[in-house]
C-alpha cells in the first residue's frame, strides 16, 4: 500500500492562521514606534533650522574674511556681518556690511526653503543677528507651524542661547 507524503489542509490553515496573527502583532508594535509624518518633519525641521542658527552664531564670533569684506587690493575695508532674514515659507542667511540693511544684502550664505504645509512666523520684525561675542542682538522667538496644528518655538535669548519648546496651534 503506497501513502503518499504531504500536508493536510487542516495543517496548512493553522500555519497561516498562527503566521497571520504573529504578522498582525508585529505591524501593529511597529506603527505604534513611527511618529507621525508631519510631526517628524516638523522636527526635522526645527532640528535644521537650529543648526542654522548655530552656524550663524559660530560665523558671528569668527573673524572671517568675507568675500564683501576685501578692498582694492584684497585688504579688508569695512567691518561685515551676517544675519538671518525670514519670510512666511523659507529663511536665508545673508552677509551684509555697517552701513547697509540685511535686507538689502549683496550675498546670500545659505537659503532654505521650508515644505508644504510648514510656515514660520516671528515674535518681532528684527532680523537674527549676533554680535562678536555671540549675544542674540535682539532676542527672537520664531514659530514653526504645521498644517496639523504642532508648533515649535524656537527661543534665542539675548545671552545667544538657543532651545526648542513643543506646542499645540
Amino acid at each position: 500500500m503506497m501513502r503518499e507524503s504531504g500536508f493536510t489542509v487542516l495543517e496548512l490553515l493553522v500555519v497561516l492562521s498562527i503566521s497571520a496573527i504573529l504578522a498582525g502583532a508585529a505591524s501593529l508594535r511597529f506603527h505604534d514606534i513611527l511618529p507621525e509624518p508631519s510631526n517628524k518633519q516638523l522636527e526635522w525641521e526645527a532640528e535644521h533650522l537650529m543648526a542654522d542658527i548655530r552656524y550663524l552664531r559660530a560665523m558671528s564670533r569668527m573673524d572671517l574674511d568675507f568675500p564683501m569684506n576685501r578692498g582694492f587690493w584684497g585688504y579688508p575695508n569695512q567691518v561685515c556681518h551676517a544675519g538671518m532674514v525670514f519670510k512666511g515659507d523659507s529663511y536665508s542667511i545673508r552677509e551684509y556690511g555697517v552701513s547697509s540693511k540685511l535686507a538689502d544684502a549683496d550675498i546670500e550664505i545659505r537659503h532654505h526653503d521650508f515644505p508644504a504645509g510648514i510656515k514660520a512666523a516671528k515674535n518681532s520684525f528684527t532680523d537674527l543677528t549676533f554680535d562678536r561675542h555671540g549675544n542674540c542682538e535682539t532676542p527672537v522667538t520664531i514659530q514653526l507651524v504645521a498644517n496639523s496644528g504642532e508648533r515649535r518655538d524656537i527661543i534665542v535669548d539675548s545671552a545667544g542661547r538657543i532651545r526648542t519648546k513643543k506646542g499645540k496651534g
